[in-house]
């Protein structure tokens, strides 16, 4: 017991080892009925397939008919006697479905079982053994050493692939159903798995994600971890206003650098968008504006940009703290002269006061640098001036996008072209600082 109280942690164990996902996966069973019930009707329909006959003769509870009340968990056991029911099944999770010759038998050689799980009210048992990759399974780990008890053992494992422990997972926390503190931890193992575990997932390439939209933007998790070198793996966080990873940089003119996902309905249309956002913040564009360097660099590149394909855009907008409140556009023939105006006048790019905000942003309306339509208005009002807050800070943006169609994205990442293509494409964004960019994986 002690070793599934998330408290009570493996300290001699690196976090990619099996024994730590057992113990994540036993915890989540634990906290979440509804991912025990799924895990249940998984072993269920697993030996249900390989011996139809012994499930109904064993009378295994279905799902709908199982009892939740006085549930027993165990991790490295090795005394197996308080945790047998009745019926008793042997259950392997791995990375693929493999299709034993053999029967289950009783054995009487020791063992130390990696989780148990026993339904006492309705007189089933788990043992689970977990090998996350197939070819470390030896076949008699199965056999279970029952102490001379007399239960009944199912001849048959149940074979549990990880990828569809995987995919329930993120159907389950897609549901509206599943209350907050169950989605949060299994949403937290999902992530553990992607950063310890990661061969497992169901999403190898953009194509296997079959159009699910949770899987896919997992996937796009995946990808930004590949572009970039081991140290910068944690600088990677999710940014769920954009519904987008992010990159965090050091660079004093751009904070970071996205992959976004846009998803369009249901159906197979989707996008990935390389964003990269100089002055995303205020600090940042204050240091882009006031080198000349860097400003005649983009004025002289928008051209090729977008021949490239690039999609050149202002972002001007304003904050508070760490959060972006009200964002307008630029029409699209101002473009340059948007760039010129906070070369020329980055010491406006500061923080405004409640009093100044509206003759503000009436000033870069007459300079045509922005449109003030009635939409941004209401923003302004319901973000701004009906709360507290007494100031804002100025943003005045410039985003570079490249944008991948699904069909694209599909094409290229099953060719293994996509990751070093974004690659290519990062530097060549950031091209115009003139820096090398040592945080990617070398793909030459």
């Amino acid at each position: 017991m002690p070793h599934i109280n998330y408290f009570e942690p493996y300290e001699r164990k690196p976090p990619n080892h099996e024994d730590h996902l057992t113990r994540a996966y036993l915890i989540v069973l634990r906290y979440s009925p509804s991912a025990l019930l799924l895990f249940y009707d998984q072993v269920y329909n697993s030996l249900k397939r390989k011996d139809s006959k012994s499930i109904e003769e064993l009378k295994y509870p279905t799902v709908s008919t199982l009892n939740l009340n006085n549930v027993l968990f165990g991790n490295q056991v090795k005394k197996i006697e308080n945790f047998l029911c009745d019926n008793v099944v042997s259950i392997l999770t791995t990375d693929e479905d493999l299709n034993p010759k053999k029967e289950i038998e009783e054995s009487g050689r020791g063992f130390t079982y990696d989780g148990v799980i026993g339904f006492k009210e309705s007189g089933v048992t788990f043992v689970i053994e977990n090998k996350p990759r197939s070819k470390d399974v030896w076949l008699e780990q199965l056999n279970l050493n029952l102490k001379g008890m007399e239960v009944e053992l199912s001849k048959v494992p149940a074979i549990i692939e990880w990828k569809e422990i995987i995919k329930g997972l993120m159907s389950l926390i897609s549901s509206p159903a599943l209350s907050g503190a169950e989605k949060l931890i299994i949403k937290d193992f999902l992530d553990y798995i992607d950063r310890h575990f990661g061969f497992l997932n169901p999403f190898e390439t953009l194509e296997l994600c079959k159009n699910n939209r949770e899987t896919l933007y997992r996937r796009v998790r995946n990808i930004l971890e590949d572009l970039v070198i081991e140290d910068y793996k944690n600088r990677i966080q999710e940014h769920t206003e954009w519904r987008a990873w992010t990159l965090i940089l050091d660079f004093d003119e751009i904070k970071l650098i996205g992959l976004d996902f846009n998803s369009f309905g249901e159906g197979e249309e989707w996008e990935i968008n390389l964003s990269i956002n100089y002055g995303n913040i205020m600090s940042k564009a204050s240091n882009f504006y006031k080198d000349s360097e860097y400003y005649l660099n983009l004025i002289k590149d928008l051209p090729k940009l977008e021949e490239e394909g690039w999609i050149c855009r202002p972002e001007f907008h304003l904050s508070f703290a760490r959060k972006h409140l009200v964002w307008y556009t630029t029409p699209n023939n101002q473009i340059v002269h948007f760039l010129e105006y906070w070369h020329q006048n980055s010491d406006e790019i500061r923080t405004i006061q409640r009093d100044e905000v509206e003759p503000f942003l009436s000033n870069l309306e007459k300079e045509n640098l922005i449109v003030i339509t009635e939409a941004e208005k209401n923003e302004l009002d319901r973000l701004f001036y009906q709360t507290n807050r007494t100031f804002l800070y100025v943003c005045p943006s410039f985003s570079l996008t490249y944008p991948f169609s699904s069909k694209l994205a599909i094409q290229m990442d099953s060719k293994n072209e996509l990751i070093p293509e974004l690659s290519k494409l990062i530097k060549r964004g950031l091209s115009i600082l003139n820096r090398e960019i040592d945080f990617l994986v070398n793909f030459e």
